[in-house]
């Protein structure tokens, strides 16, 4: 199972919920192979629900393959339930492995959504012309200025914080994977990410994400997108 002891935010509700549908794969692979038919047919139903979540929460509108797969765990646990076309162990052992691809697509789409919000816009607005202005309304708009600006930064900070989180979950889902499916990671991608509280303390933010993360998610989207068209590949039966 999964050391979940850096779950110390406010959304400490939330964050551990993100691991629930690998709880879940581990149940289904737990049961494959044995008698624990209504069992297996139960957990695949529930990653069913899982998966939809995640397709849903990352809004890839049908078009990451994620809502295929749960369709395919619907159809699985009724084959077994009914007995009639139940697929191979190797084949929903295959799928599981699909599934934690899936959970990881979903989180690193996410913490990529929280990058695209930091980026800002570009203004064509012209600056008004320029008015004398007494002393005191110079000091108001200065702080005004300022405070906005200790917001955008601390929403920045927070944005952050959150896509880190997305991609701890995902590097989680990701490992779990290559061991199910046998495929190995680079001793850099397997490395820990920053911890949560070094970017809460940081005063370079930006440097930090650029020279300790994005390297590594990167990568993480690379071998997460081969890995999906490879296993979605055998468990079509293509390879």
């Amino acid at each position: 199972m999964v050391d979940r002891g850096w779950f110390v935010a406010a959304k400490s509700t939330y964050w551990p919920l993100c691991y629930g549908a690998l709880d879940r794969l581990e149940e289904s692979c737990a049961s494959v192979g044995t008698s624990k038919k209504d069992e297996l047919s139960l957990s695949l139903e529930q990653n069913v629900a899982w998966l939809d979540l995640a397709a849903s929460a990352a809004m890839t509108d049908g078009n990451a393959g994620i809502e295929s797969f749960a369709e395919r765990f619907a159809a699985f646990a009724e084959a077994i339930r009914t007995g009639k076309d139940v697929p191979s162990d190797d084949l929903i052992n295959r799928c599981i492995t699909v599934g934690e691809i899936c959970m990881a697509k979903s989180h690193l789409l996410r913490a990529d959504e929280l990058d695209q919000q930091d980026v800002p816009a570009r203004s064509n607005s012209k600056k008004p012309k320029s008015k004398v202005k007494s002393a005191i309304v110079l000091a108001a708009e200065k702080e005004i200025k300022q405070e906005q600006l200790e917001a955008v930064l601390a929403q920045y900070r927070y944005d952050a914080i959150q896509s880190l989180r997305h991609r701890m979950v995902a590097q989680t889902y990701l490992k779990e994977a290559a061991n199910s499916g046998h495929f190995s990671l680079s001793e850099s991608m397997s490395e820990a990410l920053p911890e949560v509280s070094e970017l809460e303390k940081t005063d370079d933010i930006t440097g930090d994400s650029n020279g300790n993360i994005r390297p590594k998610v990167k990568q993480m989207k690379e071998v997460t997108e081969r890995e999906w068209t490879s296993l979605r590949a055998k468990a079509d039966g293509i390879e």
